[in-house]
């Protein structure tokens, strides 16, 4: 039973992860003062255009590997391999 509650923990963590990561990274990114902030043109909204982007992208291929990833090795060994008796 605590294995179970431990289990979905980490569910919940890496589902967290998964979602702010690319926010933080691209925050921090826009956080270095590379230009002076009274003349920058833009606004938030190109904060929150590049951090839903790359959280789109990371959260698709997070599901993506998550969902097909053992069919993908297994593609990929069978590809290059040339034999599919040693794949397992």
């Amino acid at each position: 039973m605590q294995m179970e509650h431990h289990g979905k923990a980490i569910v919940v963590f890496t589902v967290v992860t998964i979602v702010f990561l690319p926010m933080s990274f691209v925050a921090s990114v826009f956080g270095m003062n590379v230009k002076d902030i009274r003349e920058m043109e833009s606004g938030q909204w190109m904060f929150w255009g590049a951090a839903s982007a790359m959280t789109v992208v990371v959260v698709g291929l997070s599901l993506v590997v998550a969902f097909l990833g053992e069919k993908i090795v297994k593609a990929f060994k069978t590809r290059f391999s040339g034999d599919e008796k040693h794949v397992r």
